[in-house]
């Protein structure tokens, strides 16, 4: 194979290359900000869908945000692919940091709800769930409700606080480098004209 490396990279130095980019974290972000800017829609499409990537990374369906993401974008007409780089939010180092706050934030809300839920009552086997769906539902809903509405208002609530500011400086800094970008090719036009 032509670009294939000559020794194949191990599981953990590939997944410490995900969570610590090996060129550093910097240069990443960097790379990221430049693929934002070169996505093919308007700024207020790019903006939109980052920032409904934002929001989505704040929002407890871990796992679920970039097909959320991606789904409100189609219908509001935000970029996907922008949507999918502003789920990067949530990663394996600031997940747990951002669950706890929404958590906390949420029960400003709600109160206490309680002390964690008691998962051994879930455990019944499957054709006993089959048997009665809506009473497994209600006991589900009884033990996980009173941690996830905390999470999801918490969540509700960070992800516009982080996404409004993303949505703005986004649009803001892609309309000023289109706009340098047109300045530079307007300037090499006149270079060259006689």
């Amino acid at each position: 194979m032509l670009f294939t490396p000559r020794q194949k990279r191990s599981f953990q130095a590939q997944a410490r290359n995900w969570v610590w980019p090996k060129r550093g974290l910097r240069r990443a972000m960097v790379y990221q900000w430049h693929r934002l800017t070169r996505i093919t829609a308007t700024p207020h499409q790019i903006a939109l869908g980052l920032a409904t990537g934002v929001f989505m990374g704040f929002s407890p369906f871990v796992g679920l945000h970039m097909v959320v993401a991606a789904l409100i974008c189609l219908f509001s007409g935000g970029s996907v692919l922008a949507a999918a780089l502003g789920t990067m939010v949530c990663n394996p180092i600031s997940c747990p940091i951002m669950l706890i706050s929404d958590y906390k934030l949420g029960t400003l809300f709600f109160g206490h709800l309680g002390h964690l839920p008691d998962l051994s009552r879930l455990d019944r086997g499957f054709l006993e769930i089959l048997a009665s769906p809506i009473e497994f539902a209600q006991l589900f809903w009884s033990v996980l409700g009173p941690v996830f509405l905390p999470l999801l208002v918490g969540g509700a609530v960070l992800g516009l606080l982080f996404a409004a500011p993303s949505y703005f400086l986004t649009r803001r800094g892609i309309e000023t480098i289109r706009a340098r970008r047109t300045e530079r090719l307007m300037a090499r036009r006149q270079e060259m004209m006689p």
